[in-house]
């Protein structure tokens, strides 16, 4: 059983306007209020604003994805997908309503739990070490994954990239989020506008988090990956190829992302890891 908040109701006004699409009305957005996304928020924006910024990110975030499938000539219905490092559906709430299946992954049982609930998703708990087996025995066709490797340090990057992809159907797609050169120059005060994407150093990662010990700070911090970093990353990966990179304000407020296609040559990594 969860205790719950809903966009139902009295809803304080903020500066982010709630979208006025299908995609936004026909989600469920009861949130958990063991979100760490919502608690951030609200310590960040104060709770007049959170709320709108949860749901308006999150549909950013899910239209962003449906245009890049759009771009590419792909049909969301016919499609498999897994939100990994999913929370507690930010996004996939979204997304349940466009693909033709949606799992989920985590490393929280009540994460998989809410999702399961309120969104109708199967999913499977992740590991934290990238070395570790579980209990996931398919691929998708999209892997999508917000904010994990935004977070993580050097030794852990490619091999969850190497992971990850190989749960990628051979044809399919993988997103994943960074903090690039542009998200690093707003956080020091300066404009970014100018700012090119292997502007600073290649990688930085910086200890701490904000699970209060739930996740080793060591390996789990705030993460900073150059464009030259990241390419040469998916070097190391046979059959994953780099087919767009969207920087900050251009698919997500204030991650970059990059779109990984997987080709339908045969990859040399155990498919199921």
């Amino acid at each position: 059983n969860h205790t719950v908040l809903s966009l139902e109701g009295d809803r304080p006004m903020s500066r982010y306007s709630l979208p006025d699409t299908d995609l936004f009305r026909q989600a469920d957005h009861t949130i958990s209020p063991r979100c760490e996304n919502l608690a951030i928020a609200v310590e960040r924006l104060g709770e007049r604003a959170a709320y709108d910024y949860y749901f308006f990110a999150g549909h950013q975030v899910a239209q962003a994805t449906l245009d890049f499938l759009a771009w590419r000539g792909e049909d969301p219905g016919s499609l498999s997908m897994l939100d990994f490092a999913s929370g507690y559906g930010r996004v996939t709430r979204y997304l349940v309503h466009r693909f033709r299946t949606v799992w989920v992954s985590d490393l929280e049982v009540d994460m998989l739990e809410f999702c399961s609930s309120h969104f109708g998703t199967p999913g499977f708990l992740s590991v934290g070490d990238p070395e570790k087996p579980w209990s996931v025995d398919r691929r998708f066709d999209l892997v999508f994954c917000h904010s994990l490797f935004t977070a993580l340090c050097e030794s852990q990057w490619v091999p969850w990239l190497q992971r990850l992809a190989a749960l990628v159907e051979p044809g399919g797609h993988l997103l994943i989020t960074t903090q690039g050169a542009k998200f690093a120059a707003k956080l020091r005060g300066k404009d970014p506008s100018g700012v090119n994407a292997n502007d600073g150093p290649e990688f930085d990662f910086v200890r701490g988090n904000e699970t209060k010990g739930r996740l080793d700070p060591r390996f789990y911090g705030t993460a900073f990956a150059s464009d030259r970093f990241v390419r040469d990353a998916a070097r190391t990966v046979p059959g994953l190829e780099v087919v767009r990179h969207f920087e900050m304000g251009h698919f997500d407020l204030f991650h970059d992302v990059y779109a990984f296609a997987r080709t339908s040559a045969r990859a040399a990594l155990d498919p199921m890891v």
